[in-house]
C-alpha cells in the first residue's frame, strides 16, 4: 500500500491502481504529445503558407503596373517635346533623364509582359536613341536634338507595333501647351 497526502488528510492506495493510474497518465502525456506535434506541425505550414503570400505580394508591390510607367513615359514625352521646341537645356536634360530611369525600371521589374520581352525591346530599341539625344544635348545642337526627339517618339510606335499594341500611337506636342508648366527658356 502506497500513502498519498492531500491536504490535511493522508489517502492510501493499491499498487495495482497506482499502476492504472500511471498508465493512464502515460496515456493522457501521449495524446498531449502527439497534439502538440500536430498543432507545431500545423503552424509551421500556416507560417510557411504566409511568408509565400508575402513574398508574392512584395514582388507584386515593387512593380508597378506597365500601362503606369507608360502613362508616366508618355507625359514626360509631351513634356520633353516642349522643351526641345523652347530649346530648355535643362528641362531637356530632365526629361531624358526621367524617360531613362522608367525605361530601366521597364528593364529590370517588367522584362516580360503578356509574353512580349518588352525588357529587351525598350534596351534595343527606346534606350539607344535616349542616350544619342542627350549626345546631342551635350553638343547644344538642338536640330538634332529635335530629330532625336522624333526617333524616340517612333521608337515608342516602333514597341508598340512589336508587341500587338500599335494601336497606341504616341506623337509629339499638341497645338496648344495642356500642361500648368511653362517650358519657355528662362
Amino acid at each position: 500500500m502506497v500513502r498519498f497526502f492531500f491536504g490535511d488528510f493522508f489517502q492510501t492506495y493499491e499498487p495495482a491502481i497506482i499502476t492504472a493510474m500511471n498508465k493512464i497518465s502515460a496515456a493522457l502525456l501521449a495524446i498531449l504529445f502527439l497534439f502538440l506535434l500536430v498543432t507545431a506541425f500545423w503552424q509551421f505550414q500556416r507560417v510557411q503558407s504566409l511568408e509565400e503570400e508575402v513574398r508574392l505580394l512584395s514582388e507584386n508591390a515593387k512593380a508597378p503596373a506597365l500601362h503606369v510607367i507608360m502613362g508616366n513615359m508618355q507625359t514626360y514625352l509631351h513634356k520633353l517635346s516642349y522643351a526641345v521646341e523652347n530649346e530648355q537645356k535643362n528641362l531637356t536634360d530632365f526629361y531624358l533623364h526621367e524617360l531613362e530611369e522608367l525605361s530601366t525600371d521597364i528593364i529590370q521589374q517588367i522584362p516580360i509582359y503578356d509574353g512580349f520581352p518588352v525588357g529587351d525591346l525598350v534596351s534595343v530599341m527606346l534606350l539607344p536613341v535616349l542616350e544619342e539625344t542627350e549626345e546631342a544635348l551635350e553638343e547644344n545642337d538642338w536640330d538634332l536634338i529635335n530629330e532625336r526627339s522624333s526617333a524616340v517618339i517612333q521608337a515608342c510606335n516602333n514597341c508598340h507595333s512589336s508587341t500587338d499594341h500599335g494601336f497606341i500611337k504616341i506623337t509629339g506636342r499638341a497645338g496648344q501647351n495642356p500642361f500648368n508648366q511653362n517650358f519657355s527658356t528662362p
